[in-house]
């Protein structure tokens, strides 16, 4: 797996933060790619160009009860029937 920026400060043991109560194990984590949907020309619809990441919602730590609830509505259809929060670039 490639380096990912953007995600976090990695605090050890393979831990990452995300805020500073906040924290997702490394190992939880569903990284993906794969070819993006729509117009980009003949290279876009060849190459793995979406990137997607998985992780199910109970597993990030340190996330109070209520503020998971208010996740899982805002999450809105990028939250799966399995509680995986699914989020994607393209």
């Amino acid at each position: 797996m490639g380096s990912c920026y953007g995600l976090g400060m990695d605090v050890g043991e393979g831990t990452i933060r995300l805020a500073p109560s906040v924290a997702v194990p490394r190992a939880v984590l569903i990284f993906s790619a794969c070819a993006s949907g729509g117009p980009g020309g003949q290279h876009a619809n060849k190459t793995a160009t979406k990137a997607e990441l998985r992780v199910r919602v109970t597993d990030l730590i340190g996330v109070p009860r209520d503020a998971l609830a208010r996740l899982r509505v805002a999450a809105g259809t990028r939250l799966t029937g399995e509680d995986e929060l699914v989020i994607t670039s393209d």
